[in-house]
């Protein structure tokens, strides 16, 4: 049920602008409007509507959630009820989001479904049963935008609104769960086809890729080339040396791919030079301890997320004793170290336990895709326990990927990415890099990893870089905490303008909590990244942001951050 709070303050504002109304009458008469003042207090609601929304719309809106601000394009319709972009319904209201043929919207929290038609504007349905909608959705620009009321009703929210300051509050009423007890990405259409390294190491690759497929869907059905990626990244391994998800973040990140398997088939082991990549992957999620929840969370919004095991398991063929082939269940309870990667598609906690040849204590498991060809398990999918002794401990999540013309330009200098760690034995630590401006350009956002869970962060721009004394100087441009381990694009809080062969820094306070190196670094490391150009790059650390040390001159490393722009004509 929505509440709208008013204080005295709202009051007041609505006397001054009924006022406003009165003054202007004869204006609003002449339209064919009617309104009437006076001992009946009679007034014609739709164009009093009509003057709310249009004092709401021209000023800034405000958008939080459960306290954490949220931007969009939200706007009031003349019903004086705030619309959704559809884009940003899973970060307002914390649950699935699908979107199927331009046409179709289903929003899932626990075991309630929302179903929303483009050419049904005025109705929904409620876990399947029909529902007449209040207010219909609207489409401006080719983007669809649901009321916001029909959701938070079914969903568990109320609303506060603020006249005075434009602001709408959601709060959340229903308890923190939001996850239905099973969830598997088949029944959303949002799988990908099971593919087969074959005899190559490149278990790494396939998940990558399976899992980016996944987080595009059900809006875009397109698939990616693992062979790229495995054999045109910045790293010194082969195929048969295996890999893992640090390496395809480098790839992806440094925007090398991912290119489109149409364009290099897998199988021979060779790809064709000049491939340009066909998406930007701006962040990705590292969730970090077997935090189970977290991990189907991600699914549930995200797509598949790509997880290590350790297997005896050789091929589709092999037997283990950890493997109930009858079952397609798997259970390994050891130390061994994690050997192949797959991807997680969704979950059943009441999975029986008794289905696993080593038994666990509970009931529960991951719903899991190999690469090893539809012969694996129950066509190439298979059940993994909570309780398996390495799944989870390190998950992956393709969390943001945009279109190529995101961005005019991107400036690096860590091809190879998250290699290690540095700082200075505390959990705070200041990093800068210096680049020198290529174009004319706006600077927009910049990209920084997150080494461990709840680091936060402080980004500030140097517009003239002057020597090592102006980092000390820099203007505070972003801030805010990162929730999980990762990479992640932070949009700069306004751009700001470079000249073509103008020096400037982007300098970053890092507070990453028990951590003692909390700075994420490239440097070469023998058999793996031996490649690392250190010439490139101009970068700096600094315990408490005054005295500065050069990395490549001292340390021998560059700091990892990008930085994307664009171009000024």
């Amino acid at each position: 049920m929505r509440r709208y709070i008013f204080s005295l303050i709202r009051i007041v504002s609505f006397c001054a602008l009924l006022f406003i109304m009165c003054s202007i009458w004869a204006d609003v008469d002449a339209k064919g409007y009617t309104i009437k003042f006076g001992g009946d207090g009679f007034y014609d609601s739709s164009v009093w509507n009509s003057y709310i929304c249009w004092d709401v719309n021209t000023k800034p809106l405000y958008v939080y959630v459960d306290g954490q601000a949220v931007t969009g394009d939200f706007y009031m319709n003349r019903n004086m009820e705030l619309m959704v972009p559809a884009n940003k319904i899973t970060e307002c209201f914390n649950c699935a989001q699908n979107y199927y043929e331009e046409n179709e919207l289903i929003l899932q929290k626990k075991d309630t479904v929302l179903k929303f038609y483009k050419d049904s504007p005025d109705l929904y349905f409620l876990n399947d049963v029909q529902m007449e909608m209040k207010d219909a959705i609207e489409v401006v620009e080719g983007k669809m935008f649901i009321a916001s009321s029909v959701i938070i009703d079914n969903f568990g929210y109320e609303c506060y609104w603020d006249v005075q300051t434009n602001t709408v509050d959601y709060a959340t009423v229903w308890e923190d769960k939001i996850l239905p007890a099973y969830y598997n990405l088949k029944d959303v259409r949002r799988d990908t086809a099971v593919k087969n390294q074959g005899n190559n190491s490149t278990c790494w690759a396939v998940a990558a890729i399976s899992a980016l497929e996944t987080s595009l869907r059900p809006e875009e059905e397109v698939y990616f080339a693992a062979e790229h990626m495995a054999l045109k990244n910045s790293f010194t391994k082969n195929v048969n040396e295996g890999g893992e998800y640090t390496m395809s973040m480098a790839y992806l990140l440094s925007w090398q791919g991912p290119v489109l398997e149409s364009a290099d088939p897998y199988g021979d082991m060779q790809s064709p030079d000049g491939l340009a990549a066909v998406k930007h992957v701006q962040e990705i999620q590292v969730i970090k301890n077997k935090n189970i929840d977290k991990i189907k969370e991600a699914v549930f919004k995200n797509g598949a997320v790509q997880t290590s095991i350790y297997t005896s398991l050789r091929s589709s063929t092999s037997r283990s004793k950890f493997y109930n082939r009858e079952n397609y269940a798997y259970c390994y309870l050891g130390d061994e170290n994690p050997n192949h990667e797959v991807i997680i598609i969704g979950w059943d906690d009441d999975y029986p336990k008794e289905n696993f040849t080593v038994q666990p204590h509970n009931n529960g498991a991951f719903i899991c895709q190999n690469s090893w060809g539809e012969s694996f398990g129950e066509s190439g999918v298979f059940y993994i326990s909570y309780e398996d002794s390495r799944v989870g401990n390190q998950s992956v999540v393709y969390s943001r990927i945009e279109d190529t013309d995101n961005y005019d330009n991107m400036y690096q200098t860590d091809l190879c990415g998250w290699v290690g760690q540095i700082g200075y034995g505390k959990e705070t630590c200041y990093y800068a890099n210096v680049f020198t401006a290529q174009n004319n350009e706006n600077i927009k956002s910049v990209g920084i990893y997150a080494t461990d869970e709840n680091t936060s962060y402080e980004i500030y721009k140097v517009a003239n870089f002057d020597g090592e004394d102006s980092l000390n100087s820099g203007e505070l441009a972003a801030m805010g905490t990162l929730n999980n381990a990762g990479f992640y694009t932070i949009d700069l809080s306004h751009d700001f303008y470079v000249e073509v062969g103008q020096k400037f820094a982007i300098v970053i306070r890092i507070y990453t909590p028990n951590s003692v190196h909390p700075v994420a670094v490239e440097y070469s490391v023998q058999g793996r990244c031996e490649t690392v150009d250190l010439s490139d790059g101009e970068g700096y650390l600094s315990p408490y942001g005054d005295n500065w040390i050069n990395v490549e001159n001292d340390y021998n490393c560059n700091v990892c951050m990008k930085i994307y722009t664009d171009f000024v004509k």
